[in-house]
């Protein structure tokens, strides 16, 4: 439960700072990473 928690966080943040990045970074690969992050995040819980 807290490894989860823990793994979220983690992908929280390296979704903020790809965010902040955006500019750098194209849009597709932005959305590939969202929606990465909410099958790690439903697949944690």
């Amino acid at each position: 439960m807290t490894f989860g928690v823990r793994k979220s966080i983690y992908f929280g943040g390296c979704l903020l700072s790809s965010a902040v990045s955006s500019r750098m970074i194209e849009p597709r690969a932005v959305l590939l990473s969202l929606i990465d992050f909410i099958r790690l995040r439903y697949g944690a819980f």
